[in-house]
């Protein structure tokens, strides 16, 4: 796969208003199956998580060491096709016991290193054809590897049919033993019979390819000008071609971890840099590094010692999760990794941070009554969570889904609940009441920002209009926030408060149950001047669930 050349009121309300704070809080009514929450979600295939190491480098190794468990597939460079037919093999059985111990499936790749012309008479004819079929099912079929990952690449786009028919024959040897029939293809936005990807015909192969691995990346390569190695627009488009041709199911986004350092001064080419190295270059005297909004990847700009300017284009942690969302919005089988050593180490965080509920989830269906799909978030809300969110003020109260829904243990009461977390809230499904409640989230928060303001104080005397005294918890709600709380809810909405005013970070803040409130002095309305804090997004970064 070396691939270089690609392109809450008062606390006495009145009685109808209760009723209504009631219904608006347990949502009983006659429809109640479609108020559930969804006890049996929609469930999504496990993405695929697939990374390319390579025999020849340390660092590879290390991150294969460090990062198995994290993996599905890993393809070892183990097999090349020499140009007299005879296969160069430098397999690692060690490495292969690492790999089945972490319950890693393991896919090694072949490659050719005869090109072009050359390359053409090793498929030229059925019976050299047939030859190359048997030689990979030997490679493959007696060494228990779990397929075979064909990067046949240099290739004419003459040899278009030959291609394809090679791949058909590789998966009549195989597939009967239960083996994968995985390729590495050129990446492209639409079909062409010209040029570096002439000769992958994505129809035609894919009846014989289980996986197909587009390789979107060298969008710039080295031999040509300076620019983003995987633009995300380009990458979008050759992700939505391949769906529609393999089928989303098939699809596996080649990904690269590695960028290129240009010298746009004095030089027509450019040299291939790691992460780590393009970071180096950021270090230097006048540099710069910032990211390309349009296409989604990092550059660094700098002038060399001979007073040659250069640009880097690479990509990091941040690039990735942008592919990593396109993976997952576009529904395709999942991702692979060019190479791992290279990367980001913070790409690994990003694929954790998808294995709890806050990672990004497919949309299920169209907006309707029942349910609402967010792509800033990328989590959906449905029946009675969606109806709660709805009826209590939506993103001004709550802010955007974080997680979808999952079980916890509540830590109020040790019970476990279906719940789903928010920008500021946690919304908490109560089966004994058929109802939605808010978890005291705000409580949490205070807690774990070693409760300031929490002192209780005895009752004032000669309280104004503007001030409330809460008796069970010893604390005053005033001004502004003391009409936010009679405005919106309070009660319900809010809790009791926790602590007096104080101030965080600069803004003056008051802890409640569910919530807190912020004021913004330069407001000019209630709802400029107050807003409810983003405890829920807190909460879940100290758990590492979000950035």
């Amino acid at each position: 796969m070396a691939h270089f050349r690609l392109h809450a009121g008062h606390a006495r309300l009145h009685t109808s208003a209760a009723l209504m704070a009631l219904l608006a809080l347990s949502l009983i009514v006659p429809n109640a199956n479609l108020l559930l929450p969804r006890t049996q979600p929609v469930a999504a295939a496990p993405i695929v998580r697939w990374a390319y190491y390579v025999t020849y480098a340390k660092d590879s190794f290390s991150a294969l060491q460090a990062n198995a468990s994290a993996l599905t597939y890993v393809s070892p460079n183990y097999f090349t096709l020499q140009s007299d037919g005879t296969i160069k093999n430098t397999e690692e059985p060690d490495t292969n016991t690492m790999l089945r111990n972490a319950r890693v499936k393991i896919i090694p790749l072949i490659r050719n290193a005869a090109t072009n012309a050359d390359f053409t008479a090793q498929i030229a004819t059925p019976e050299a054809r047939d030859k190359l079929a048997a030689t990979i099912a030997d490679l493959v079929i007696p060494r228990n590897y779990d397929g075979i990952n064909i990067d046949f690449e240099d290739i004419r786009p003459q040899d278009r049919p030959l291609l394809t028919d090679t791949m058909s024959r590789i998966a009549a040897r195989i597939r009967p033993a239960g083996k994968l029939v995985t390729q590495a293809i050129v990446g492209k936005a639409k079909d062409s019979t010209g040029g570096y990807g002439g000769a992958f015909d994505y129809a035609a192969l894919a009846p014989s390819v289980d996986f197909a691995m587009i390789m979107a990346y060298d969008y710039h390569y080295a031999g040509g000008e300076a620019g983003p190695v995987a633009p995300i627009g380009w990458v979008r488009d050759v992700t939505n071609f391949a769906a529609q041709t393999f089928g989303a199911g098939k699809v596996l986004l080649g990904m690269p971890l590695y960028g290129y350092d240009w010298d746009v001064t004095s030089s027509d080419s450019a040299k291939a840099v790691t992460y780590g190295q393009a970071l180096e270059r950021s270090k230097r005297p006048g540099a710069t590094r910032t990211v390309d909004l349009p296409s989604q990847s990092e550059v660094v700009r700098y002038t060399d010692g001979g007073g040659d300017r250069h640009e880097v284009w690479f990509e990091s942690a941040a690039t990735f999760d942008t592919k990593f969302t396109l993976v997952q919005q576009a529904g395709i089988a999942g991702f692979g990794l060019w190479r791992i050593g290279q990367e980001d180490s913070g790409i690994w965080d990003v694929m954790k941070r998808s294995d709890q509920p806050a990672g990004r989830a497919p949309q299920t269906g169209d907006t309707n009554a029942n349910q609402r799909y967010f792509t800033e978030t990328g989590h959906g809300l449905h029946n009675g969570f969606k109806q709660f969110w709805d009826i209590n003020g939506g993103i001004a109260r709550f802010g955007y889904p974080l997680t979808e829904e999952f079980t916890e243990r509540n830590p109020a009461d040790d019970r476990m609940y279906t719940v789903q977390y928010f920008e500021r809230a946690r919304f908490e499904w109560r089966p004994d009441t058929s109802s939605v409640a808010l978890g005291k989230i705000g409580q949490e928060a205070f807690n774990a920002n070693n409760r300031p303001g929490g002192i209780g104080i005895d009752p004032p005397s000669n309280l104004p209009p503007d001030k409330r005294y809460f008796l069970e918890t010893r604390h005053v709600v005033a001004g502004s926030f003391k009409q936010y709380w009679d405005t919106n809810n309070g009660q319900t909405l809010l809790g009791l408060p926790l602590s007096e005013e104080v101030t965080e970070n600069g803004k003056t803040v008051q802890y409640f149950e569910y919530g807190r409130l912020e004021f913004n002095l330069a407001g000019t309305t209630l709802q400029e001047r107050v807003s409810v804090g983003l405890v829920g997004t807190e909460v879940l970064r100290t758990r590492g669930w979000v950035r």
